[in-house]
């Protein structure tokens, strides 16, 4: 099993939510450690949690002025991005209202409000904004009309590329010509169509108070079961997810026990019972032990549990190179849920491949070729990502 470094050590304690009473002592136990800061400073960067880094260390004099000061730069820098992004989140909620397309956004910034208060306190990339498949391309064809291109690499919502989209995507990415925010379109919560199928296209949402307006997210245990399968589905590779599951745990107030039945009424208790016990582990979360025992006990539970550990605690940055990660990511996929023919689907989308598919363009009739293919056409990309490394 892969040891926890004591530079990742003073990083989970950081990553611990603000409003948690151990946090300090955790964090100054952490920091008293013989400690390679460089090696910490790169583990900030790579879990991207230096709001989180630089507030745990802003009161502890063990670690060096220099790097309090980097982190500090890098949080201000980050939460100047970050309020751009939520000024932004907030107009498109306002567009698609004032349009009648049904929209919400998920993660980001109403997590960030609803888990820390101050949403500068974490990390922000893009806008994920969720619409009902059959309003993907009038949803499209608003954010062309407030100032945002397809990103490159994506083609027209053509009847061929919806049906490409069915089978192997959830989203179509945006960029704005000028701001240059990220947009990810997603028509539905995740590519395999059978995961979380209880709630539909219009799962229960709530409203949450941003700057003078509202921005609609997932409902209270909707989005905590939504947060163990995104995380689950990348084997929790980021520190990130689970100091934001975390925090919006303790924020509020939920019963640990409650969303985790809520969770396996939906066919994510796997999910929800890893997610509890890494935040146990890592970020002190309080557990009761037959939730602990869930993640322990079934051997996929089991498998689950430690392809994420060993993805949280790898050190380097670009993970999607790494044939042992995508694997255990890939065998985290299939495992995660359970129910609604989840995992056959899983394992179908193993042998038929979107670079294949977007590649050769075969006809229908010819579609039983492409796992025949798969695995010669995989053998390549894998030989050219080495030769390029």
């Amino acid at each position: 099993m892969t040891e926890v470094c004591a530079e990742f050590a003073l990083l989970a304690a950081c990553c611990r939510p603000p409003t948690d009473g151990a946090r300090a002592a955790t964090i100054a136990a952490a920091a008293a450690r013989p400690l390679d800061w460089a090696r910490f400073e790169r583990l900030v960067v790579r879990h991207r949690v230096a709001a989180l880094a630089a507030n745990g260390l802003s009161a502890c004099p063990a670690a060096p002025a220099p790097v309090r000061a980097r982190l500090s730069a890098a949080a201000v820098a980050g939460a100047a991005g970050t309020l751009a992004m939520a000024a932004e989140a907030l107009r498109l909620q306002s567009l698609f209202d004032g349009a009648g397309l049904p929209a919400y956004v998920v993660k980001g910034i109403p997590l960030a409000r609803l888990a820390y208060g101050n949403i500068a306190l974490k990390h922000a990339r893009d806008i994920d904004l969720v619409v009902p498949r059959a309003h993907l391309r009038a949803a499209a064809a608003l954010l062309e009309d407030a100032g945002y291109a397809a990103a490159e690499g994506e083609a027209p919502l053509t009847d061929a590329e919806m049906a490409l989209l069915d089978t192997f995507a959830k989203h179509r990415a945006f960029r704005h010509s000028t701001s240059g925010h990220l947009v990810e379109l997603h028509f539905r919560l995740h590519r395999n169509p059978a995961a979380l199928a209880a709630w539909g296209e219009q799962p229960p949402l709530q409203a949450v108070p941003l700057g003078g307006g509202v921005v609609r997210t997932l409902a209270p245990e909707a989005l905590y079961t939504y947060l163990c399968v995104h995380g689950g589905g990348h084997a929790w590779e980021r520190l990130k997810w689970l100091a934001d599951l975390v925090a919006l745990i303790g924020a509020t107030g939920a019963d640990v026990a409650a969303l985790h039945d809520g969770a396996r009424a939906l066919g994510a208790g796997r999910a929800s019972a890893v997610a509890l016990a890494l935040g146990h582990a890592f970020l002190g979360l309080s557990v009761p032990e037959a939730v602990l025992r869930q993640a322990r006990g079934p051997l996929a539970a089991r498998l689950l549990l430690a392809f994420s550990r060993a993805a949280l605690l790898e050190e380097r940055e670009d993970l999607s190179q790494m044939e042992g990660i995508i694997f255990q990511r890939r065998a985290s996929r299939v495992l995660l849920l359970q129910g609604g023919g989840y995992a056959r689907k899983e394992l179908v989308s193993l042998f038929v491949s979107e670079a294949d598919a977007r590649a050769l363009h075969l006809a229908p009739s010819l579609h039983f070729l492409y796992p025949l293919l798969r695995v010669p056409r995989a053998l390549g990309r894998v030989v050219r990502r080495r030769a390029g490394g």
